[in-house]
C-alpha cells in the first residue's frame, strides 16, 4: 500500500520550490535541475478534502488517568482557511485570548488563580478549516474550574469587543514579533511556502504589520 500511494501521489505536478539564502537563479537552476530534472510527472490528482462534519453540541472526550496529578485540557474546533477574509481578524482576537503570557487565558488560569504554568490558544495557518485549539496543564483538582474559564474567555471573545487599549497592546506585540519569524533563510523560506500554499497575495506578508493594525475592537469580535 505505502509502495502504491508513493507511485501515484510523489511525483514532480503541482511542487514547487522555495529557496532563501545566498544564491542567484542562475547559479541554482543547474543543481536543480541536476537534482530533480527527471523526477517523473503524472501525479494523481488530490482527493478533495471534505468539510468537517457538523458538530451540533459540545463533545467530550475524558481519558481517565486516577494517578496523575495534573489535567492536561484541550478544546478544538475548525475555523476559516487563512485566504478566508475573517482569518486576520480571528487571528487578532486569538492572541487577545490566548496568544501570548499577556493575554487573557495566561492571566486568567496562571496569574489570577495559580492553577497552570501556562495557558494559550493557537489558530492555524492553513489553507483549509484552520484550527483553533485552546489548551493548558492544569493542577488535577482544578480541571472543572479551570474548563469553566477556559470556555468563559472563549464566550467574552464574541460577546463583546476588546478594550482598545488591550486590543492595541496585542496588535503591538503581534507587530513588533514579526520581525523575528524573518530572522533566518530557512522560516524566510517557511513563510514564503505559507503564502503559496495558502494562495494569498504576493505582498501579503509586506502588508501584514498594517492589516493586523487595522483590524478595530469590532471586527475582531465579530470574527471570534
Amino acid at each position: 500500500h505505502l509502495v502504491t500511494f508513493h507511485r501515484d501521489h510523489y511525483a514532480a505536478d503541482g511542487g514547487f520550490l522555495v529557496v532563501a539564502g545566498d544564491a542567484d537563479a542562475a547559479t541554482l537552476r543547474p543543481m536543480l535541475e541536476e537534482a530533480f530534472g527527471e523526477w517523473r510527472t503524472g501525479a494523481v490528482p488530490p482527493v478533495p478534502v471534505p468539510a468537517p462534519p457538523a458538530v451540533p453540541a459540545r463533545q467530550v472526550l475524558l481519558v481517565d488517568r486516577p494517578e496523575s496529578v495534573q489535567s492536561t485540557i484541550q478544546i478544538g474546533f475548525s475555523t476559516v482557511p487563512m485566504n478566508d477574509r475573517e482569518w486576520l481578524p480571528l487571528s487578532v482576537a486569538n492572541e487577545v485570548l490566548g496568544g501570548d503570557a499577556s493575554s487573557r487565558l495566561f492571566v486568567n488560569l496562571r496569574d489570577v488563580h495559580g492553577w497552570t504554568y501556562g495557558a494559550y490558544s493557537v489558530v492555524g495557518e492553513t489553507a483549509l478549516y484552520a484550527p483553533a485549539v485552546l489548551s493548558s496543564d492544569v493542577d488535577g483538582a482544578a480541571t472543572g474550574p479551570a474548563l469553566r474559564e477556559m470556555f468563559g474567555e472563549l464566550r467574552r471573545l464574541g460577546a463583546e469587543p476588546a478594550p482598545a487599549e488591550e486590543l492595541a497592546a496585542r496588535q503591538a506585540y503581534m507587530t513588533r514579533v514579526f520581525p523575528l519569524r524573518l530572522e533566518t533563510p530557512f522560516s524566510i523560506a517557511s513563510m514564503l511556502a505559507t503564502r503559496k500554499l495558502n494562495g494569498l497575495p504576493d505582498d501579503y506578508w509586506d502588508r501584514y504589520r498594517d492589516a493586523v493594525l487595522a483590524v478595530g475592537p469590532d471586527a475582531a469580535r465579530a470574527a471570534a
